[in-house]
């Protein structure tokens, strides 16, 4: 279990526990530091659970700094529920960028309360959400490149790595929060306030691209191979060809 960070915890604060979370022990001092220096950190951590028997919590450490995950579903959901894990570690840097004034960075409390009801209430209400949709609609469809698709379900599924679409017609899967295999807003109590609003746009967007274009997909095979930038992507996008549709006059 997690190295000089856990031995420290133990010490200073007397824990006694029957039975250790199981995880990899790292290297004396720095833990599992050298795993994050790698560019699909979190592909690592999914082996090592798997391989430790430990997909329903795992525990290592950073340095002097502790980590719990857990690589399953269920267990994720009660923890992102749970209000003793609502706060976020913080990072200076984006916090200093957002005026210390962000609601993603804001500790759990009354600010963060307010926020999230003015959100919900004025931002992102479904009469505002309605609005802005008749308005995207109004302005149509501008440009149009390439279609990117990445489907990854993590979770007690059929081939997870594999892309097979038409698993979502032998299964309504819940994807605003609810059902970890697919969480594209986050979940729990930390959940995307704007999901609604999100998923409103982007079937915009994709009623407009069917609506406009016939689709015809490339000769190369679509390849889930990952790259981590701002956020987790293709590292080869699936490139479609598009054909505009011919209405009758």
């Amino acid at each position: 279990m997690g190295c000089l960070a856990w031995a420290l915890y133990k010490t200073r604060h007397q824990v006694r526990t029957q039975t250790a979370i199981p995880g990899p022990s790292g290297v004396p001092v720095l833990g599992l530091v050298l795993a994050f220096t790698r560019s699909l950190t979190h592909r690592g951590l999914a082996n090592l659970a798997q391989t430790l028997n430990a997909k329903t919590l795992m525990a290592f450490s950073l340095g002097f700094s502790r980590f719990i995950i857990s690589s399953e579903p269920e267990t994720a959901k009660e923890l992102l529920n749970s209000s003793a894990f609502v706060d976020r570690s913080i990072k200076e840097s984006a916090y200093e960028l957002l005026c210390h004034r962000a609601m993603g960075f804001a500790p759990f409390g009354e600010y963060w309360r307010n926020l999230r009801r003015i959100s919900s209430i004025h931002l992102f209400s479904p009469k505002r959400i309605a609005s802005f949709g008749d308005f995207r609609h109004g302005i149509g469809l501008k440009m149009v490149e390439e279609i990117r698709v990445l489907v990854k379900i993590k979770g007690e599924v059929e081939e997870p790595q594999s892309f097979k679409p038409q698993r979502f017609m032998r299964e309504d899967v819940a994807i605003l929060g609810s059902d970890l295999r697919l969480a594209p807003f986050g979940s729990g109590r930390r959940v995307c306030p704007g999901k609604a609003m999100g998923l409103a746009t982007v079937e915009l967007w994709l009623a407009q691209l069917l609506q406009s274009f016939q689709w015809v997909p490339g000769e190369a095979a679509v390849d889930l191979s990952e790259r981590v930038k701002l956020s987790m992507e293709m590292k080869k996008p699936w490139v479609c060809k598009a054909v505009p549709r011919v209405f009758p006059v």
